[in-house]
This record gives structure tokens, sequence and C-alpha cells, in this order.
């Protein structure tokens, strides 16, 4: 049986520059290369932030 460890990222949203969408890239390669897969977004009744939910083989 697969076994799986799981991690939980935030991600802020500037209220004025908006999304740093290379900023975020860098960082989801960065946890791609690590073996992290996402596997969900959220956000929470904060506007300016972002919850990734990933996971990965152990």
């Amino acid at each position: 049986m697969k076994r799986f460890e799981y991690k939980v990222e935030k991600i802020e949203i500037s209220l004025f520059k908006g999304l740093n969408t290379p900023e975020l890239e860098k960082r989801m390669n960065i946890l791609g290369m690590s073996g992290w897969e996402l596997v969900s977004v959220a956000s929470n009744d904060n506007l300016y932030q972002m919850i990734l939910f990933l996971k990965r083989e152990v």
C-alpha cells in the first residue's frame, strides 16, 4: 500500500501587487523537484492568502 506525507503552504497575495506568479512558479518547481505534488488549493476568510495542499509518497 502506498504511503504519503502531506504539506500545507500558505501563499500571501499582495493587496497592491496581486499574485507574484513568477515567484509562485519558482516555489512550486522547487517543491516538485522534491517530490511534492499539488493536490488542492483553497482560500480562507483572508482574501489575500492562498493555501496549497501537497502530498508526496514516502
